[in-house]
């Protein structure tokens, strides 16, 4: 007797219940109907449980390049690589040693637009929808 007989006797029981089917083992990937594993179906995944949610939709600029419009839209949705943002996905800075943006300065116009000429940096600031001095 004793409890690991005891134990025995009933995972030879739930042993007993199980049936299993005459085929070969396979992959299931569960985010998908067919069962089949797509790129598109880990990559919804990945932006549902990963990209903030936005509740405006982003507003691109046609006249300014590509990757001042990523810029706004990184600041716009407090997504540039700060101290902060980085430490809330998880990663210690404590020791490295890069030089990142200090979370408690406040960036108020990209720092690439500050290269520009002061007439292009009114007409882009006024495209994003933010003061000018005029556009002339």
């Amino acid at each position: 007797g004793g409890i690991e007989e005891e134990q025995l006797n009933i995972l030879s029981e739930i042993v007993r219940s199980i049936n299993l089917v005459p085929m070969n083992d396979r992959w299931v990937w569960s985010l998908e109907i067919s069962g089949e594993f797509t790129v598109a179906s880990t990559r919804k995944l990945i932006d549902e449980v990963r990209l903030p949610k936005i509740s405006d939709m982003t507003r691109w600029v046609k006249c300014v390049p590509i990757k001042v419009n990523i810029l706004a839209w990184k600041i716009r949705s407090d997504a540039l690589p700060t101290r902060i943002n980085i430490s809330r996905r998880g990663i210690n800075l404590e020791n490295s040693k890069s030089e990142l943006s200090n979370a408690d300065k406040e960036l108020k116009y990209p720092k690439s637009l500050l290269s520009l000429s002061e007439k292009e940096h009114d007409h882009i600031q006024y495209k994003m929808g933010g003061n000018s001095r005029g556009i002339g």
